[in-house]
């Protein structure tokens, strides 16, 4: 069976592989994971471009890792998310 996983912007429900991770080390350094390899706590969001949108207009990744991330950061995960929509 395959994992299952909810964005952390829209909550759809959808497969691990079809989502990009986002983790955070414990010296608080916030990065994307392709690979969802990297240790520390991470959350999932999907490939829509609405969900890169609403992501820094929420500010998901504050609720999601319990701390204050960067505007810089919003901006570079929305960046991302739009190029793996774009391939």
């Amino acid at each position: 069976m395959e994992p299952l996983r909810t964005c952390i912007v829209c909550r759809r429900v959808m497969p691990q592989k079809d989502m990009l991770r986002i983790c955070t080390s414990r010296e608080g350094i916030i990065e994307t994971d392709p690979g969802r390899r990297l240790p520390g706590r991470g959350a999932y969001i999907c490939s829509d471009p609405r969900c890169a949108e609403r992501l820094i207009k929420t500010r998901a990744l504050d609720r999601a890792f319990r701390m204050q991330v960067d505007s810089e950061i919003y901006e570079r995960i929305a960046m991302a998310l739009k190029e793996d929509h774009e391939e």
